[in-house]
């Protein structure tokens, strides 16, 4: 290969790469454009991470289920962050025996 040829093959790939920057670029702005007139919707991080918590509750329900321990160990945990925002607004703490899921 001599240099001409050499150049043009560069000159070339350099071409396809800013094409497909400029492309890239220009569906993002499309894509951008129809969220914004509720042609498609684009979910932000707020409901992502609210989705991934979900998730996160659907499946600590489902090992509760496998193991009823954990159920324990959670609500315990939960009934302890109640009785530290309590504490913080001055409230009443909750019985902590009217809310037992595992006793029979």
């Amino acid at each position: 290969m001599d240099v001409p040829a050499m150049e043009r093959i560069v000159m070339t790939a350099i071409g396809f790469f800013v094409l497909i920057l400029v492309l890239s670029r220009g569906v993002d702005i499309l894509l951008i454009w129809m969220d914004k007139h509720d042609w498609i919707l684009i979910p932000n991080q707020d409901a992502i991470r609210n989705s991934n918590d979900r998730f996160g509750r659907m499946l600590t329900e489902l090992q509760a289920y496998a193991e009823p321990a954990k159920r324990q160990i959670n609500h315990r945990k939960e009934q302890d962050g109640l009785k530290r925002e309590q504490d913080d607004s001055g409230d009443s703490p909750p019985d902590p025996e009217a809310d037992q899921p595992w006793s029979l």
